[in-house]
């Protein structure tokens, strides 16, 4: 599966019986492993199902990526660029307009295959964080980066005038607050129904925030 666009990176696996080497695609590899690490976790995942996904035997693995948990890590940090690029496209226009379109493709979302998934950076941060530094970095990159986005979209939208400015900070918060419950509901289990009524009650917050 393609999530992004790909840049051929010439790696060699091992000789097969035939002796002649296979190049693969890494990053096409890492898009992979982020669907099974985002859908099952990373303790849920075996050696064994990341190597078939993956389509590599065990020393390629390795020798490009390294042990499970650097594996881990570069996906983690794969998916977080992968959202800011997704982030930074859907709020670029700015204002209350762009934070409404933003929580309605939230919801488009919630109600695909993958809606259950929630986030995959809050997933990591929920299951390792309390033992995993390099976790723990990727998840505050994470949090720090869908503020910075949200922040950015409610200053433009005060210098419109639509909003208070001595407000952008709270709002800010407030949409990043709403954003993170959204993903750990999600992933625990909450039904569409649910989910579609918190995105509603904050949908009815930000346009009551318009001057």
């Amino acid at each position: 599966m393609k999530v992004y666009g790909v840049v051929m990176t010439a790696v060699t696996d091992t000789p097969n019986r035939r002796g002649r080497p296979r190049a693969f695609d890494e990053d096409e590899v890492l898009d992979t492993l982020i669907a099974l690490f985002w859908e099952q976790g990373f303790e849920a995942c075996s050696l064994n199902e990341i190597v078939d996904a993956a389509g590599l035997n065990k020393s390629s693995l390795y020798n490009a990526f390294g042990s499970k948990e650097e594996l881990f890590i570069t996906v983690l940090d794969r998916y977080v660029d992968h959202r800011q690029a997704v982030l930074d496209e859907a709020l670029a226009d700015g204002g209350i307009d762009a934070l409404v379109a933003f929580f309605e493709m939230q919801r488009e979302q919630m109600m695909s295959e993958i809606g259950c998934r929630g986030c995959m950076a809050v997933n990591a941060s929920t299951e390792l964080g309390m033992r995993d530094q390099r976790v723990v970095e990727v998840g505050d990159r994470y949090r720090a980066m869908l503020r910075g986005v949200i922040h950015g979209s409610l200053t433009i939208s005060a210098e419109r005038g639509e909003i208070m400015p001595s407000l952008v900070d709270v709002y800010a918060d407030s949409v990043l607050s709403v954003c993170l419950g959204l993903a750990v509901s999600a992933r625990s289990g909450a039904a569409v129904e649910e989910l579609s009524q918190m995105i509603d009650s904050m949908l009815a917050l930000i346009r009551s925030w318009r001057l």
